[in-house]
């Protein structure tokens, strides 16, 4: 998937459209609904959690504590508030769903150029600017 970004500003568009490759689609795609109708938490990396709009308390963190005699380490559900690389996070399915729904919505609303024909023929004619600071700053990358 292609996306767009300038190296002004940092705005970013993440792909293009067609009847087959779109935000709706890509629900389907992806398995959304039937992770709604899930009873079992979504495991999440700590990336996909500082991208999230969800709250901090929605997320199970477990964390792994070494015993003194350097034996495995044992789980135990221990909120904290930092997020850790390589710790485990879990989230309610539901809250999983409206984030992914909530951050989709924002690349609609990011959506400057629906297809690759309209990036190219602006991009052609030199009236590709970027939509968030009009400079001609922009990069597509594959």
């Amino acid at each position: 998937m292609k996306s767009i970004c300038c190296r002004n500003c940092n705005w970013v568009q993440h792909g293009f459209w067609d009847k087959d490759h779109n935000p709706l689609s890509r629900i389907v795609e992806d398995g959304l609904s039937e992770v709604l109708l899930s009873k079992e938490w979504i495991v999440v990396s700590s990336d996909w959690l500082r991208v999230s709009d969800i709250p901090f308390k929605a997320v199970r963190v477990f964390r792994s504590l070494r015993q003194r005699d350097d034996t495995e380490p044992t789980v135990i559900n221990q909120p904290e508030s930092a997020l850790i690389e390589g710790e485990r996070y879990e989230v309610e399915p539901r809250v999983y769903v409206a984030c992914e729904l909530r951050r989709r919505a924002k690349d609609i609303e990011n959506m400057h150029w629906r297809t690759e024909k309209e990036w190219k023929e602006d991009n052609d004619e030199s009236k590709a600017n970027c939509p968030q600071c009009g400079t001609e700053n922009l990069t597509c990358i594959s």
